[in-house]
């Protein structure tokens, strides 16, 4: 009886724990990578939204200051402005932002608007 034939079935064994070990390893590092990479596609789909938001609120601001000159107060302009934003994402079908996000985008384009006029 030769060692090899003897040591055969506990080779076999380690090959085997080997081979599941790596796969394990390679699985993980691969799961690790699909979150990584979501992540990545998340903040960039968010940063181009908020980008999308910005232009929208700065074209709503514009207009309802250029169409609105009848002396409306500055809740009926936000209204309006607000009512151009949300119709235009829905048109684009963008759903991940409430009223509370336009209103804010669209301050933001008003206060530019009055430090860019002012300075």
């Amino acid at each position: 009886m030769d060692i090899l034939s003897t040591m055969s079935p506990y080779i076999e064994q380690i090959l085997t724990g080997l081979v599941s070990l790596i796969t394990a390893i390679i699985l993980a590092a691969f799961v690790e990578l699909r979150k990584r990479v979501l992540t990545w596609i998340d903040s960039h789909n968010n940063l181009r939204l908020q980008k999308i938001l910005s232009s929208l609120a700065t074209q709503a601001f514009a207009e309802v200051e250029n169409s609105m000159k009848n002396g409306e107060s500055g809740y009926e302009k936000m209204e309006q402005a607000i009512s151009i934003v949300a119709a235009q994402l829905q048109k684009k079908g963008i759903k991940n932002f409430d009223e509370e996000h336009i209103r804010m985008a669209i301050e933001e384009a008003v206060l530019k608007f009055n430090y860019a006029y002012t300075n």
